[in-house]
């Protein structure tokens, strides 16, 4: 006992040599920051008497690899194991409901853990920089999971999340690299700020009907992330929130958006078709986004329906042929010479400069078709396609 300060059952300070360290019968309650920044102990046997662990309670203990918390306690609390580093094994009691705030944050050797089917609350960052952590089971007890839980947790591979929340918080799985696919539960209501940001190895995720809102910078640089499905009952999008997705090309807005936040969609540098039949047109601030708006709404007319701004699209189309027309034929998009043609957007006097020449100059075989049959049912004499490519 010379090496506990044991006050009321209350075990408040432990100064022994470390090593294996066995805590005495008797003991109630490990006090807050009881065994903090003992470095030195490496295996700690908790008697069944305790039913009380304090904050920081075993802070930076870096040496201590495995810990088993006896049945009756119910609370984990804040900082009890953080930065423990070299803590590979956790066993937690049937009798557990509460995962305190930073609790076994930045254990960057724990690689797995059971979380216990009566857990209910899940605390801020309680699992944060948990580098070697791949995978985890989060029970449907589970009804609030706080901000960053998972942040910088850098190999978490798979992750179960329960049924019964109603939000992804914000930064939850910021900087989660090794994420590659995410199942979010229906009845989740919002996608806070920073949640999924810089998951590089994330590559599809689908937005479940009962979401409404997407925070800033949510899925910011996912540079892998190449298909989105957006909820239909989403209602705004906020800044920053897919900007960096290199490898998103098509997303489809749902009609009731009538918000897009600044630079959402800034650098996503191969985005082709952005259909989004209830934003206005003075919400793209780039020439590129106008343009993947502009081949969204071409190759997709039917699911516009607001008078205005089908009016405010087929407007900015004709009147920016020098911007559209290069990527249209690029990529031999055929219903977007077809939409100018069937908005006498062409006449005999642009044909020729405006259509054709650059239509041959991109080899784009399927506008040229489309083109050398406009001029025969509109203009006088024919051309060969051989004849086209020689010029």
């Amino acid at each position: 006992m010379a090496d506990f300060i044991v006050e009321n059952g209350i075990l408040t300070k432990y100064d022994g040599p470390g090593g294996d360290v066995v805590i005495p019968d008797g003991v109630t309650a490990v006090g807050d920051n009881a065994f903090a920044w003992c470095r030195t102990v490496t295996d700690i046997q908790i008697p069944d008497s305790v039913t009380a662990i304090g904050r920081r309670a075993f802070f930076w203990c870096t040496e201590l690899q495995r810990i088993r918390i006896p049945e009756g306690i119910r609370t984990v609390h804040g900082g009890a194991f953080a930065f423990c580093g070299s803590l590979t094994e956790v066993q937690l009691p049937d009798s557990l409901r509460v995962i305190g705030n930073s609790a076994f944050m930045g254990c960057r050797k724990l690689t797995d853990i059971q979380i216990p089917g009566q857990v209910n609350t899940v605390g801020y960052s309680a699992f944060g920089s948990c580098t070697g952590l791949t995978s985890i089971h989060l029970p449907d007890s589970i009804t609030r999971l706080a901000d960053r839980i998972f942040e910088k947790c850098m190999s978490l591979m798979q992750v179960r999340l329960p049924d019964r929340i109603s939000c992804i918080g914000n930064g939850m799985f910021e900087y989660c690299e090794s994420l590659t696919d995410i199942r979010i539960p229906d009845g989740v209501t919002s996608i806070g700020y920073r949640a999924f940001r810089n998951c590089t190895g994330l590559t599809a995720v689908r937005l479940p009907d009962s979401i409404t809102d997407i925070g800033e910078c949510a899925f910011e640089c996912c540079t892998e992330l190449s298909k989105v499905v957006l909820s239909e009952r989403l209602t705004s999008i906020s800044n920053n929130a897919f900007e960096g997705c290199m490898h998103l090309e098509y997303i489809r807005i749902p009609d009731r958006v009538t918000r897009i936040g600044r630079n959402t969609f800034d650098a996503c540098w191969n985005m082709k078709r952005l259909v989004a039949p209830g934003i206005s047109f003075d919400q793209y601030t780039t020439q590129a986004l106008r343009r993947c708006a502009v081949a969204g709404f071409i190759g997709n007319q039917t699911l516009y329906t607001n008078p205005d701004i089908i009016a405010a699209y087929r407007k900015y189309i004709l009147n920016q042929k020098r911007y559209i027309l290069p990527t249209l034929f690029k990529e031999d998009r055929v219903d977007g010479i077809a939409f100018y043609a069937e908005n006498k957007g062409i006449t005999a006097k642009n044909f020729e400069k405006e259509f054709l020449s650059p239509a041959v100059d991109a080899k784009a075989h399927q506008c040229i078709a489309y083109l050398l049959n406009w001029r025969y049912e509109h203009m006088q004499g024919e051309q060969s396609v051989e004849d086209l490519f020689s010029l």
